[in-house]
């Protein structure tokens, strides 16, 4: 029964390394405001499969970390670590991905009247993507390292 769980966690990890590698294909970068809405619609879904991914990558941590128990119990405060970068990148995809666009999609039939507007709240969602970014990334390279 044990290696059952053990299989489907790993195919757990794997499965959703390549939802991962398929939102990356898929994911636009940068642009204009104008740009993002133009494909805002791929903005979305892009987001939404990462989003969707993370659970999945999740439990396949979960499986690993109880492979890797010993008597100092490190593994779980890897997966505590990887757990939090795994929040950090749902926020991250969450902001840019979804709220994003969807709350410049209301303003496109008046952007230009509103692009002075628009501007800083574009590049304060971009602001709070980068603390985030690098919270995940940090969070992964100290999971791997414990």
């Amino acid at each position: 029964m044990e290696n059952h769980f053990y299989k489907s966690t790993s195919i757990s990890l794997i499965s959703g390394a390549l939802l991962i590698i398929v939102t990356m294909v898929m994911h636009p970068s940068g642009g204009s405001i104008e740009h993002i809405i133009n494909i805002s619609k791929t903005i979305t879904i892009a987001h939404s499969l990462a989003i969707f991914s993370l659970p999945i990558i999740l439990f396949g941590f979960y499986g690993l970390t109880l492979k890797l128990l010993d008597k100092w119990k490190l593994s779980i405060l890897a997966f505590i670590i990887i757990s939090f970068g795994l929040v950090a990148a749902m926020f991250a995809a969450l902001f840019n991905g979804l709220t994003l666009p969807l709350f410049l999609n209301q303003y496109s039939e008046r952007l230009e009247e509103n692009i002075e507007v628009l501007k800083p709240i574009t590049n304060y969602s971009f602001a709070i993507n980068i603390p985030l970014d690098y919270i995940f990334i940090i969070a992964c390279c100290l999971a791997i390292m414990i």
